[in-house]
């Protein structure tokens, strides 16, 4: 399988330490770390460390004997670096203890100062204990149960075990590949999602966290199990989006041939793939799923398609009142506020064809009918119909169908919204949804 991502092993590299720059508003002690005592006990701990490096232990030797480095220009500052840094972090503790988000950034300085020693982190173990002399003072002025958890942020450090499953992003994007070449996107109910999961990679397991002063996201990717489990459960709600019955009930599917042999070729492409592609055993069970699936839909319409062909046509049905309004009945500031933030961080709307203040407007409108606005979206359907129902609260008629029947929006490819793509594009799971949540609870 082509490998689209590279790998590098933390052992196969070196990241070179740096000093990290004063907080403002804190001086180091004058002589520092000839100033007391303590500092000078704290300064020989660290340069006798140094001294000992790499002869200290197997790993380090066979770091030395791999890249062969200079210690003294590399790691000759190494000791005032960490105990600028104690202070550092001491000072930092103190500044921000009381406010709101004062865990956040002690633990984000602690990674902060962690990343100034390098890979491998060489005196890391020394910047801790002496961080936690510092926390356990109980001469210094923090609240209990903030002391307990900045100390028990070191504590699971230090008590981490090795992940029970290996992962990399190269086996996952294989998993992920396996899924999108089996499920069956050929199918007309599935086409217009085919290029939304192609463009996805599902891998984040938990939201992601900018570092404040490293200026790094990082972000929990899912195991290959985990990965897999959510795949299933994907497949479950991408068949059960698709109601083939109520379609041909309303007339979405009149040719019943046609749809059978679309079921009938990809029946046979799915068995064909699980002949020749080796899946898991957790693999399987989607591969299983999609099979049974297509052989009901198979059975469903080899039995109706001869009364399609004789029923008769039905009577028109009576136009439907086109909708005058959606009828929001919230705060309009509030709304204006959400679809700013939409158009910010998913980017919403084709601001070229449609303003997010010609949008709200529509929104509020007594009457739509005579605004002559439409829609054009620029998110993908998915986020859009997950959008519709975080917003339907906020109306009386802004239902998924009431959208469809406005006919006033327009996906990013120019099409219509209608019950059909606003159905098969329900999966509940859009991208970016976290942030759609977050941006909602503006609205409360």
């Amino acid at each position: 399988m082509e490998k689209p991502f590279i790998e590098i092993e933390s052992k196969d590299f070196i990241q070179y330490p740096f000093e990290i720059p004063k907080p403002d508003g804190y001086e180091l002690p004058e002589d520092f770390p000839n100033c007391c005592d303590n500092h000078k006990h704290n300064y020989k701990l660290l340069t006798d460390y140094l001294d000992r490096f790499p002869n200290c232990c197997d790993n380090h030797r066979e770091f030395f004997k791999k890249f062969n480095f200079n210690k003294e220009a590399i790691y000759g500052n190494i000791p005032i670096w960490i105990l600028s840094a104690v202070q550092y972090t001491d000072f930092k503790v103190l500044e921000v203890i009381n406010n709101d988000d004062w865990y956040e950034d002690i633990t984000e300085y602690f990674e902060f100062c962690a990343w100034s020693m390098g890979t491998p982190a060489i005196g890391s173990h020394i910047y801790i204990e002496l961080v936690e002399l510092f926390l356990k003072n109980k001469d210094v002025d923090i609240p209990n149960h903030k002391r307990k958890a900045l100390l028990n942020y070191f504590k699971e450090l230090q008590n981490a075990e090795p992940a029970k499953e290996k992962t990399n992003l190269n086996l996952l994007f294989g998993i992920y590949s396996k899924w999108l070449k089996a499920f069956p996107f050929e199918l007309p109910f599935y086409e217009q999602l085919k290029k939304h999961f192609a463009n996805q990679f599902p891998i984040i397991k938990n939201a992601t966290r900018t570092n404040r002063y490293l200026g790094l996201t990082k972000a929990k990717i899912v195991t290959p199990t985990e990965l897999v489990l959510n795949l299933n459960n994907l497949t479950n709600n991408l068949l059960s989006a698709v109601d083939t019955v109520q379609l041909v009930k309303d007339r979405h599917i009149t040719d019943a041939e046609k749809t059978k042999i679309d079921f009938i070729n990809e029946s046979h492409r799915i068995k064909q793939k699980d002949l020749t592609v080796e899946y898991t055993k957790g693999e399987k069970r989607y591969i299983k799923t999609i099979k049974k699936w297509l052989e009901n839909e198979k059975a469903y319409f080899n039995e109706i398609a001869p009364q399609l062909k004789t029923a008769p046509a039905k009577a028109a049905r009576k136009p439907k009142e086109p909708i005058k309004t959606f009828g929001f009945k919230g705060d309009d500031i509030k709304l204006l506020s959400v679809l700013k933030s939409l158009q910010l961080r998913i980017n919403l709307l084709k601001t070229d064809h449609t303003s997010i203040e010609q949008f709200h407007k529509l929104l509020l409108a007594k009457d739509i009918t005579i605004l002559n606005i439409k829609v054009h979206l620029n998110c993908e359907n998915i986020q859009f119909r997950y959008i519709i129902s975080k917003m339907q609260d906020y109306f009386t008629r802004f239902r998924s169908v009431d959208v469809s029947d406005s006919k006033l929006f327009l996906s990013s490819n120019t099409t219509v919204l209608n019950s059909s793509n606003l159905s098969t594009a329900n999966t509940g799971n859009p991208k970016e949804k976290e942030i759609i949540d977050k941006i909602f609870k503006e609205m409360q």
